[in-house]
């Protein structure tokens, strides 16, 4: 089994706010307890609600959650726009995002 398999899968929007919140420059263990403890960010450049996480997905399920945080995770299923939002909270850079209309495939 590979790590990737070994994964927890969470939400794109549980994502988001997960790599949000790094993006603040928190040590895990400081993410994990601030995000239990509710004590987050309520104002500033974000437009994310974080206590949405808290309530949501590490209320809920903590171990998923402490383990998305300290192990990595998997997203359960994206969207092209959420990808692209994926990675700017991610990386910290606005990617480009490229639509184009579908070809229809040749028969021979």
């Amino acid at each position: 089994m590979t790590n990737s398999t070994k994964r927890v899968r969470i939400s794109q929007w549980d994502a988001l706010l997960l790599e949000s919140l790094r993006s603040l420059g928190w040590s895990n263990e400081e993410l994990i307890r601030r995000v239990q403890q509710n004590e987050l960010p309520t104002d500033g450049p974000s437009v994310f609600d974080y206590a949405e996480l808290a309530t949501g997905l590490a209320s809920k399920e903590p171990k998923v959650f402490v383990s998305a945080v300290t192990d990595g995770y998997q997203i359960k299923y994206n969207t092209i726009r959420g990808i692209n939002s994926w990675i700017a909270a991610a990386f910290g850079r606005e990617p480009e995002l490229s639509l184009e209309e579908a070809k229809p495939l040749r028969s021979n």
